[in-house]
């Protein structure tokens, strides 16, 4: 309160305004005697989602780098992907996006789009144009990367929208298969 505060108040208000600002004043600058131990260390890692099972699928296998958390989308079991489109969400207050790429496993004619057209919702079409052959992901095959930026130590799942995600062959044929996602996850450091 400033002296023209005070002013405005009956004498006994004053003093005892003025007594409660000197007391607020004096106890703002004290210090505890007894040191704040500082919070435990947090480790982030990448999980994915489900378990390793057979079977063609398109995942998600993460890793950080520094503050980046860095996610490829591998294909599995399909001998012929002509183009891939999917819907990939997640929590915008606990992942920036940076970036999505496709991977240098499509030809330099394929048509590849990707974009966040709402926060936390990334549209991806990666495509070949025309006929001819695929990419041959029978085994584990990056088909592209997306890069985030932590914003908070918090858990954040990255999920797939299934009904909205699709693979396709070189005839133009959905091929079935299982959209596994991931999260990035918090851990206290225990020091063990």
């Amino acid at each position: 309160m400033t002296g023209s505060c005070l002013s405005s108040l009956r004498p006994t208000r004053r003093a005892t305004a003025l007594a409660c600002v000197l007391w607020l004043s004096s106890i703002a600058g004290c210090e505890s005697s007894k040191p704040v131990p500082a919070p435990p260390p947090v480790t982030i890692d990448f999980e994915r989602d489900g378990e390793e099972s057979s079977g063609a699928a398109v995942y998600l296998k993460g890793r950080l780098e520094d503050d980046r958390v860095i996610v490829d989308v591998l294909a599995r079991e399909v001998s012929d992907v002509h183009g891939l489109a999917f819907r990939l969400r997640w929590d915008p207050s606990k992942l920036a996006l940076v970036e999505a790429r496709a991977s240098e496993a499509w030809s330099r004619q394929a048509l590849l789009l990707a974009k966040e057209g709402l926060p936390g919702e990334l549209a991806v079409a990666w495509t070949e144009k025309g006929a001819g052959a695929g990419i041959d992901a029978r085994e584990d095959t990056r088909l592209g990367r997306i890069t985030f930026t932590l914003r908070t130590n918090e858990e954040a799942d990255l999920a797939f929208r299934p009904d909205r995600s699709m693979l396709v062959d070189s005839k133009g044929t959905t091929i079935p298969v299982a959209w596994r996602g991931g999260r990035v996850a918090a851990r206290m450091d225990t020091g063990r």
